[in-house]
């Protein structure tokens, strides 16, 4: 059985600090959140002082076109993107599975899907509430 994890309601899947912070320690990778706004949150792989060529949104205008590129590659490999997360990650699913309703950001309800393996399957979205739909769940067209 395969497991996937999807988000069930309105919103958009993501998940909650406490998650983050659990989905980094079973993956090996450091964890250093960050506050952007009143809800959104920077998750860096690496302390502040390790982001030594990384241009701050803040001091953009002061840059060349080319610097900006680099710091742009080094934020994206510097961060973890929770929509990024394969929904089918062993340690995603753990993630959810141990911390339940915890797990959830500010706007999910997260849940698992069991799949036999080698199922194939997409994750369908409307307005953020998702579904794990398989070939079964479509009336396919034929073409002629």
């Amino acid at each position: 059985m395969a497991k996937i994890v999807y988000n069930a309601c309105y919103g958009g899947f993501g998940l909650s600090e406490q998650a983050v912070r659990r989905y980094c320690e079973l993956k090996g990778i450091g964890c250093y959140p960050e506050k952007d706004s009143s809800i959104l949150m920077t998750y860096w792989t690496v302390p502040r002082e390790q982001r030594t060529d990384y241009v701050n949104w803040r001091d953009r205008k002061h840059h060349s076109p080319e610097s900006l590129a680099v710091s742009d590659k080094l934020y994206a490999e510097m961060t973890i993107h929770v929509s990024s997360i394969p929904r089918d990650d062993a340690a995603l699913v753990q993630v959810v599975e141990e911390l339940a309703a915890a797990a959830n950001g500010p706007f999910s309800n997260l849940q698992i899907e069991d799949l036999a393996s080698g199922t194939k399957y997409i994750i369908d979205e409307y307005d953020g509430n998702k579904s794990v739909m398989t070939p079964d769940d479509y009336d396919w067209i034929i073409a002629a």
